[in-house]
């Protein structure tokens, strides 16, 4: 069925709105998934302008006027960005590595459960009587074992496999975080050198760059602008450090609870198979003694 012309305009309007709408939000959720992702690899911020702006703070701008500083931050602001980039992108791959791993394992944990089931034929109770209660639950009690010596040695594997895979990790981070360093103590030195020269040209009255008000009034007393020097690079090494330090806490909690998952996990499921096995048991005897009493009438 058509539309009228005087309403098909309308209706191509509504139609395009609606596309639009729909792809805003595919968009929104296709973000939203990828910042969940770079906070669960622990490297949120790092791709894209955040950290390089918590880095540098506001007193970037401030600087931005001593003649020359223009390109020196450029160039800095394009090595951080390209290196905190690597360094995402590294440990969102190391982040999916590790939860690979996991699933393998943990696949692997289900597999030793079901081929290790318990095969005892239920209907030779009665035949064996008490004896052979005592040996089902003997078998069952042995299989348990067995599967807990393996399921260990499969935790062990995992864990050890982990620990390599977080400290490659950790060193990765390290060196980006180091070479994040060297960038901000490189950009902290050309800032020192250019401050300097200015205050000399000024001294000399040979400035022939305008300079904003904020930096003149560093300008006014060479310690003071030392020492504004010195806490800019001191605040921008402490925002690195404190994202290092974010890293690391970060994915060694990550590899504490998932190991203490994985074991509470195998705790409580040996917990439960040692009391099916013990109700099992208590079963077989209670229903040999009904027998037994039933046989005595």
């Amino acid at each position: 069925m058509g539309y009228s012309i005087k309403y098909a305009d309308d209706i191509q309007i509504l139609e395009d709105l609606y596309s639009e709408v729909e792809l805003k939000a595919i968009e929104n959720q296709k973000k939203k998934v990828h910042i969940d992702l770079e906070l669960s690899a622990f490297v949120d911020e790092l791709n894209g302008i955040d950290f390089y702006n918590k880095i540098v703070a506001e007193d970037l701008q401030c600087f931005l006027s001593f003649p020359g500083m223009l390109e020196v931050s450029e160039f800095f602001r394009e090595k951080v960005l390209t290196n905190n980039r690597e360094c995402a992108i590294y440990g969102i791959r190391a982040h999916e590595l590790r939860e690979d791993s996991f699933k393998v394992t943990h696949n692997h944990y289900e597999l030793e459960l079901t081929n290790l089931r318990d095969d005892i034929m239920v209907n030779s109770l009665l035949n064996e009587m008490r004896r052979g209660a005592r040996d089902i639950f003997n078998l069952l009690i042995k299989n348990e074992m067995q599967l807990v010596d393996q399921i260990e040695q499969i935790f062990q594997d995992f864990e050890r496999m982990l620990n390599e895979m977080v400290i490659l990790f950790l060193e990765q981070i390290r060196f980006y975080m180091t070479e994040c360093r060297d960038l901000s103590q490189k950009f902290a030195e050309k800032l020192n050198d250019i401050a300097m020269n200015t205050l000399e040209e000024i001294s000399k009255g040979q400035l022939e760059t305008d300079l904003s008000e904020e930096i003149l009034r560093l300008l006014v007393d060479k310690d003071n602008l030392v020492s504004t020097l010195s806490s800019s690079h001191d605040c921008h090494m402490s925002t690195i450090d404190k994202k290092e330090d974010y890293i690391n806490v970060g994915v060694n909690n990550y590899v504490m609870k998932l190991l203490s998952h994985f074991s509470s996990v195998e705790t409580e499921r040996n917990r439960l198979r040692i009391g099916e096995i013990d109700n099992l048991y208590e079963s077989f005897t209670e229903l040999i003694d009904e027998i037994e009493e039933n046989l005595d009438k």
